[in-house]
């Protein structure tokens, strides 16, 4: 879809938009949803680390996986984010699928 920063990213391809994407704004999703029309099943995205806007996120990932408007969301947090109080009720949810847990960190690339 886009960014919260599309403009650190000129040269990805496939963006629908190149206006910023708050995901934790409901309206941004669903007009990002819009613009991509039938294309888009899933959504995947590395959430910033704030545990009130992650969860902001997440809250508003779930109401479009369970509401239909998508088949499927991968979210990537840190390893401690679902150990964290309070995320039990994310996991206990019908939508939710399973967890992959990263044993590792990939390096950064190296700047030119």
């Amino acid at each position: 879809m886009s960014d919260l920063y599309p403009e650190r990213y000129s040269e990805a391809d496939g963006y629908v938009t190149t206006e910023p994407l708050d995901a934790a704004e409901p309206e941004h999703l669903q007009h990002a949803l819009k613009l991509a029309g039938a294309c888009c099943a899933a959504i995947i995205t590395n959430t910033p680390h704030k545990t009130v806007e992650a969860c902001t996120i997440v809250e508003n990932l779930i109401v479009l996986v369970e509401g239909r408007h998508v088949d499927s969301v991968a979210v990537l947090f840190r390893s401690i984010w679902g150990a964290e109080a309070g995320r039990l009720p994310y996991f206990d949810r019908p939508s939710f699928y399973g967890e992959v847990a990263c044993c590792w960190r990939p390096p950064l690339p190296l700047s030119s």
